[in-house]
């Protein structure tokens, strides 16, 4: 079986890598910061089946560049757990990076990979929103915002996607301190 991760640096995502490699999956780990995870692979004692890839989801060729060498392999699982926000002052820029981040660019990473999901005998995408983006906070608009979009990203996959066999859902968790 083969998952595909994003935002595997830290927290959700550098744990799901470390269980999914001890379940025996071929993990495709990924993260804007390689760096990190070369530690995170040291530290946590990934396998070789944890295979290291750059992507920035707020820039379409590192999304089209990921999928171009991944594009004839079969994927059981994509879980989207990269996300975040931007506190910067200038508004309209917080929140075209968001939306790129949470919204976009998972959009067009599960888009592309429709094909290898649909050769796995249980298909399954996964995104990871956050409880902000139903109850929203002050301080971080453009989180909170984001987040929203990717519930209802969840929600559009979920119906693109009812005449297949790939299963969409949604977690949705509360803080967490990664």
């Amino acid at each position: 079986k083969t998952v595909l991760i994003t935002g595997t640096t830290l927290g959700v995502g550098r744990g799901l890598v470390t269980r999914f490699d001890k379940l025996g999956y071929k993990v495709i780990a990924t993260s804007r910061d390689n760096y990190s995870l070369n530690l995170n692979k040291s530290k946590y004692g990934w396998s070789d089946n944890v295979n290291i890839e750059h992507l920035e989801l707020s820039d379409k060729d590192s999304v089209v560049n990921l999928y171009e060498k991944y594009k004839n392999e079969k994927i059981d699982l994509i879980v989207n757990n990269a996300g975040g926000g931007d506190t910067s002052p200038d508004l309209f820029k917080s929140f075209i990076y968001a939306t790129s981040l949470n919204i976009a660019g998972p959009a067009l990473l599960n888009k592309l990979f429709i094909d290898n999901l649909k050769q796995s005998d249980n298909p399954t995408i996964i995104f990871i929103s956050s409880i902000a983006g139903k109850y929203p906070y002050a301080g971080d608009m453009s989180y909170c915002l984001a987040k929203n979009g990717v519930s209802k990203l969840s929600e559009l996959f979920r119906i693109e996607l009812f005449d297949t066999n790939i299963k969409v859902t949604e977690i949705m968790p509360g803080s967490i301190n990664t």
